[in-house]
């Protein structure tokens, strides 16, 4: 699947002000989540992990996240026979929107092995330092290459803030991540091969 911006919504954002950021991906990242499948899509830059844009087709709208200015900013997303094009809605500061919500405070910890011939990351976060009673268990199963991704998207897959763990999380390229908890069924995600992209998104000042 080819990346592309529409050159009218350039022209657009062009005219309307001449003075604006862009943001730079060159991966492109497809999986299916077995309890809707529903193709969801996420860009990044893969030496910048200070922001990243993550879209779903079934609302067929998509936010870029850039932690770095806290700012969230929403797009509408457009397919054309084998194009996707997106088009600037709005701009938040991610602190703002965090007042709206509540966030459960999660505590992590990780181990690695080795699973025939692919190795498995789990991560396990507990509410309670003390107790350790397990909320989440995030399984990770890859094998080993040069490529890594980093916790952003695996936050996006588990609705964890795995940002605030302790330790730094970086994986090879996954080809499935599992989510389990407690009364629920597991959510298994099946991710495809990544995809080299060159697209910029531009966001108006």
């Amino acid at each position: 699947m080819k990346i592309i911006i529409l050159s009218l919504i350039t022209i657009f954002l062009l005219k309307k002000d001449t003075t604006k950021s862009s943001y730079t991906f060159d991966s492109f990242i497809e999986y299916t989540n077995n309890q809707n499948n529903v193709i969801d899509f996420f860009l990044f830059n893969s030496s910048d992990t200070t922001y990243y844009f993550s879209g779903s087709s079934y609302s067929m709208k998509g936010s870029l996240i850039d932690y770095k200015n806290n700012t969230s900013h929403k797009f509408e997303i457009h397919k054309k026979l084998n194009d996707i094009a997106f088009q600037y809605i709005e701009s938040n500061k991610t602190k703002a929107i965090e007042k709206n919500h509540t966030f459960a405070t999660y505590y992590y910890e990780k181990e690695e092995k080795k699973v025939n011939q692919s190795k498995q990351l789990t991560i396990f976060a507990y509410s309670n330092k003390k107790n350790k009673k397990i909320k989440k268990t995030i399984e990770v199963i890859y094998d080993e290459s040069n490529f890594k991704l980093n916790e952003s998207f695996l936050s996006r897959c588990a609705h964890l803030r795995l940002e605030n763990a302790n330790f730094k999380i970086t994986f090879p390229y996954p080809s499935k991540i599992t989510i389990k908890q407690k009364n629920f069924k597991d959510h298994i995600f099946k991710i495809s091969p990544k995809k080299d992209i060159n697209t910029q998104l531009y966001i108006p000042n």
